[in-house]
This record gives structure tokens, sequence and C-alpha cells, in this order.
């Protein structure tokens, strides 16, 4: 039994900007799979604005997952809820690659719901974000919350 981890990634709220630098891909990816590896097996998906499709896409290539587009407030948001809401029950119950963990790589509050259908699940969650950009109930409804550098760290 091999199992795996969906990993929701929001770049946007990650950098805590709406423009993604064109560094960041390497950087937070480097950054992410240091804090949580993240294998081929995992079920990864990667959303932000249109605008940043470059950066969002090779973020996704790098991990070997999928990217979703959203526009305005919560656009990310909630194109990724669309997306975890429609990986299928017999994905996460597969005998052989069971899905275990969420992996919350944003620190907004949207997010909230998400982690808890994965309690309710009987999932774990972890969430990985700015501190400053950590959401109180986002933190509250994770396991383990870890800290990411702030990008202008991770880009210079």
């Amino acid at each position: 039994m091999q199992p795996r981890q969906i990993v929701l990634i929001d770049p946007e709220n990650l950098a805590g900007v709406g423009q993604l630098p064109d560094a960041t891909p390497s950087s937070l990816v480097h950054e992410l799979s240091g804090l949580n590896p993240i294998g081929a097996e995992d079920i990864v998906i990667v959303g932000g604005d249109r605008r940043n499709a470059f950066q969002l896409d090779d973020i996704a290539k790098r991990l070997g997952g999928s990217t979703v587009w959203g526009a305005g407030p919560d656009g990310a948001e909630i194109a990724l809820e669309r997306a975890f809401s429609a990986i299928p029950r017999s994905a996460w119950d597969n005998e052989d690659a069971p899905i275990t963990r969420v992996v919350i790589a944003s620190g907004d509050h949207y997010f909230v719901g998400i982690a808890k259908l994965a309690h309710e699940m009987g999932r774990s969650v972890l969430t990985i974000s700015r501190w400053r950009g950590l959401s109180h109930e986002l933190a509250k409804n994770s396991d383990v919350c870890l800290a990411l550098p702030v990008l202008a760290e991770m880009v210079a």
C-alpha cells in the first residue's frame, strides 16, 4: 500500500502578490518539496489567474500536476475547490494507493471547508503558508502548519 496525498497550491497567495515573478516556479517548488516531499503518485493541483499562466503551468509541470484557472477575488480558491470536489471517491479509497493526507499550500481562509471535509473523511491536513498570510481558522483546522519563506527571500 502506497499512501498518496492531494496537494492544492495557490502560488499567488503563497507569494503574497498578484503578479508572480519569473523565478517563482523553481523557488516555490524547491521550498514546497523541502517542507513536504511530493511524489509522482500524488494528486497535485495548482490554481491561479491566467495572467500568471507561464509560472503556474511551470509549477504544475515540475510537480507532475495540473493547473486550474480562476479570476477575480477568490478565483484561484474557487477553481482549486472545484478541482478538489471533482476527485472521485474511488481515488480516495483506492486500496493500493489511498489518499491519506490533504496538503493546502495557501493560508487563505477559503480552504477551511476543504480542511474540515478532509478531517470528516478521516484524512490529515497539512497547511503550508507564509506565517503572516495564515488564516487563524485554517490553522485551527489543520493538523500541522509549516512556514514558507516570503517570496522576496525565495527569489533573492
